[in-house]
Parts: C-alpha cells; structure tokens; sequence
C-alpha cells in the first residue's frame, strides 16, 4: 500500500509541475494533500488538474498556470509560427 501511495504522489508530482507557478516544493505539498484525500475518499483514485484546480490556498499565478495549461502546452506547428514571426515583425515596424 505504502508503495503504490508513495507512486501515486510522484505522478501527481509530475502533473502538477508541469503547471507555471508550482515548483518541486509546491507540487510535492499539494501532491501530498491530495493523494491522501483521495485515498482516503476512494479507492485508487485517480488525481487530475482538475483536482488541483479545487485545491484552496493556491496562489494567483497558480491558478493563473491552472487556466492556461492547456494552450502553454498546445503544440504549433512550424508553419503558424512563420505566421506569428510576419505578425509580430509588422507590428514592430
């Protein structure tokens, strides 16, 4: 049991940093808190963002981080890129 709890924090862990705003030492506190949360609610619950998101005591940029993960992740292609770079060069002239 102990095992799979301590797995379960890691990927949490792994989840959370991936968000701006948390660092290793604040996605380990709030991975903590919700893992034991939801082993103790359910049975091999699964964390998600979504879990995070209802987590009271987050910072601004935290929760900032949280609204634009997906987007800041959203892959763009090489070609929309070339696009941006036009746009921005235009803009700066």
């Amino acid at each position: 049991m102990e095992d799979n709890t301590e797995g379960k924090v890691a990927e949490a862990v792994a989840l959370i940093t991936r968000v701006p705003g948390f660092g290793p030492i604040a996605a380990h506190e709030f991975a903590d808190r919700i893992t034991l949360l939801l082993s103790i609610l359910t049975v091999g619950g699964l964390f998600s963002l979504n879990d995070l998101r209802k987590e009271p005591g987050l910072t601004p940029q935290q929760r900032l981080g949280l609204k634009y993960i997906e987007e800041l992740e959203m892959k763009i292609s090489l070609e929309e890129m070339h696009i941006w770079k036009v746009v921005a060069m235009c803009g700066l002239s």
